[in-house]
């Protein structure tokens, strides 16, 4: 056997590897628009304008909420006044029905036909002109006062007519306001007295036809 001996090497290598350096990652793009300036245009017109309780019960129909109320109705004097107007203008269709039904004799023949002679003596107008009246008032008095909501005297006035189911009354009940509920409260006097001694000034004609006046100035 050979006396020489393999030479062993148990040093260890005191050298360690390099140790690679971490990169730093920075989102430069990310931060770099997040410096970006946000333009807020600030101009007063495009700010939309706060409406008032007022005005939005006025463009909705309503009169009160909570049993308060947030609209004006119309006043005593006012109401009158319109109510004068509007006699006076139905007056004048009356007489003017009376004078057309010279020149139309035949157009109250049918209503003399149906009514009977023991009616029709004891009306002082005739019917015949009376039926004319009937037509002018309902095509320049309710056909209007339904599209506006205003008869002449609250156009005057500045008054307006709402209904309490829709804020725009329609046109039949603008006719059950003319023609039926208007004469009950004109007969019975208390439909008409009524209005002052109720807080949203309503007479019988108002409660039937279901409409309410307001203050529209």
């Amino acid at each position: 056997m050979s006396d020489e001996k393999e030479d062993w090497n148990f040093s260890l290598d005191d050298e360690a590897p390099a140790k690679k350096k971490k990169k730093k990652i920075t989102n430069k793009p990310l931060l770099k628009n997040s410096k970006k300036e946000v333009k807020i245009d600030l101009d007063a017109g495009s700010v939309p304008r706060r409406k008032s309780r007022r005005q939005m019960a006025r463009e909705e129909g309503g009169t009160s909420i909570k049993d308060r109320d947030i609209v004006d109705p119309a006043p005593n004097w006012k109401r009158g006044i319109a109510f004068i107007i509007d006699l006076s203008l139905l007056i004048v269709i009356v007489a003017a029905g009376q004078a057309g039904v010279v020149f139309y004799p035949e157009f109250g023949e049918t209503f003399k036909t149906i009514l009977g002679p023991e009616i029709i003596n004891s009306i002082p107008l005739d019917i015949g002109g009376i039926a004319i009246a009937l037509v002018i008032h309902f095509l320049i008095v309710v056909i209007p006062q339904a599209s506006t909501q205003k008869s002449l005297g609250k156009k005057i006035l500045k008054l307006k007519i709402i209904g309490t189911l829709k804020v725009k009354a329609p046109l039949g009940v603008i006719i059950i306001r003319e023609y039926f509920a208007k004469p009950i409260a004109i007969i019975s006097v208390i439909g008409i007295v009524m209005i002052p001694l109720n807080r949203r000034r309503r007479g019988l004609h108002d409660y039937i036809s279901g409409t309410v006046v307001l203050d529209n100035s």
